[in-house]
């Protein structure tokens, strides 16, 4: 069991694979099905109102952007996500990739002898990745159905994984900390911390005002 259980680098290749098909797919299908179908509304829409359409007004109403326009925001949401992805990955953060990140003198979850607290950090944002992703995908379907998936949503998705990824790993840390203070078990203040971070996966800026509003707090202001 230990063998299967054990993460190997094919598994990591596996699931970054199938992780990232989705993206990738929604612009293929983006491309052959839903800008067709906007072109042919458009068409219909200026028969109504008898404007017979040019070659050069079909090329126009196809689309606003050409495939070349995708493929840097594409690529660059892809391996910003891949890179993340491997970061949290088991495969990765055995090997104590988040290492020095931290301040090893913070206690996070109060397990000093349980688990080495990168590994512990690195599993809990799995969950803050998990968040972003779920968020991203739902983006993406939605502006899909919109006839709305435009390059400036692949740039948009990237940042907010950035911004989701940093803000989380501060806040699901901190969470873990107060938790294990206020005398949680260990499992419950992982547990609580994970939640944490996916949700700041999901809503980063609700993760910003958080730091905002206790920075605050702390300062007396």
């Amino acid at each position: 069991m230990e063998n299967i259980t054990e993460p190997t680098l094919f598994a990591f290749l596996l699931q970054v694979t199938i992780l990232g098909l989705p993206p990738l797919i929604s612009l293929i299908a983006y491309r052959w099905s839903r800008i067709p179908l906007k072109r042919n509304r458009a068409t219909v829409l200026l028969a109504q109102i008898g404007i017979t359409p040019t070659k050069e007004l079909n090329r126009t109403i196809s689309a606003k952007y050409s495939g070349r326009d995708y493929i840097w925001p594409l690529f660059l949401m892809l391996g910003f996500g891949a890179v993340t992805f491997a970061i949290t990955h088991p495969f990765f953060n055995k090997l104590g990739i988040w290492a020095g990140l931290l301040p090893e003198v913070i206690n996070i979850f109060g397990v000093d002898d349980l688990f080495p607290r990168s590994i512990l950090i690195g599993h809990v944002m799995f969950y803050a990745w998990l968040g972003a992703y779920t968020y991203a995908f739902v983006l993406i379907g939605r502006r899909f159905l919109d006839n709305d998936l435009e390059p400036s949503v692949y740039y948009f998705i990237t940042i907010r994984f950035a911004l989701s990824y940093f803000v989380g790993a501060v806040v699901s840390g901190a969470i873990g900390h107060i938790s294990s203070k206020a005398g949680m078990p260990f499992d419950t203040a992982l547990g609580t911390a994970a939640i944490v971070a996916f949700f700041i996966g999901c809503f980063p800026e609700q993760g910003v005002n958080w730091i905002v509003a206790t920075a605050k707090n702390s300062l007396k202001q």
